[in-house]
C-alpha cells in the first residue's frame, strides 16, 4: 500500500467522523430544545397553578369572583382590586405567550392559559379592563387576545358559585 492510498483512506475515516459528529451535534441539540421547551412548560404551568391556588384561597377574591360573575356592581375598591387581580393574570400570560411564538410553549400549554384571560374577560369588569387602552401589553399580546375576544369561543370560565348552590 502507497501513501497515496493511505491518505484517502484517512480522508475518508475522517469524512465519515464529521458526518457522525454532525448527527451526534444535531441530536444534541433537538434533545436540548425539548428539555428547553419541557422546562418552559412546567414552569408556565407551576406559574398557572400558583394563579389558580391563590385565587381560591384568597377569600376576597372568591367573593370579587363571585360578584363578578353574578353581575354585581363593585365598590371602587373591591373593582380596583379585581384590575389587579386581572392585570396580575395577564402579565403572567403575557411571558407565556411571548415563549409560545418562539416555540418554547406548546400548543396546549399556551391553550390553558388563553381559555383562562378568555375567561376572566367575558364578564363587564374584565372587558371594561381589556378594552380601556391603558394595558401595559405587547400589541402582539392585545391583538391576540382581540382577534380571540372577537371569535367569540364557547368555552366559558366555569362559575363556582353556580356550582355550590
Amino acid at each position: 500500500m502507497n501513501w497515496d492510498a493511505v491518505g484517502a483512506i484517512g480522508e475518508i475515516v475522517g469524512a465519515a467522523a464529521v458526518v457522525v459528529t454532525l448527527v451526534y451535534l444535531a441530536l444534541q441539540t433537538r434533545h436540548a430544545a425539548a428539555a428547553t421547551q419541557s422546562s418552559t412548560e412546567v414552569e408556565a404551568t407551576r406559574q398557572l397553578s400558583a394563579w389558580v391556588t391563590r385565587s381560591s384561597q384568597d377569600e376576597l377574591i372568591q367573593a370579587l369572583w363571585d360578584d363578578v360573575q353574578a353581575g354585581k356592581p363593585l365598590s371602587d375598591d373591591h373593582y380596583r382590586k379585581w384590575l389587579w387581580y386581572l392585570s396580575d393574570l395577564c402579565h403572567m400570560a403575557e411571558g407565556i405567550f411571548i415563549q409560545y411564538q418562539k416555540g418554547f410553549v406548546s400548543p396546549e400549554v399556551w391553550g390553558r392559559f388563553e381559555r383562562t384571560i378568555l375567561g376572566v374577560l367575558q364578564n363587564a369588569p374584565g372587558q371594561e379592563f381589556w378594552h380601556s387602552g391603558n394595558t401595559p401589553f405587547s400589541d402582539a399580546f392585545k391583538d391576540h387576545v382581540d382577534k380571540q375576544l372577537a371569535s367569540e369561543s364557547d368555552w366559558k370560565m366555569p362559575n363556582v358559585a353556580a356550582t355550590k348552590k
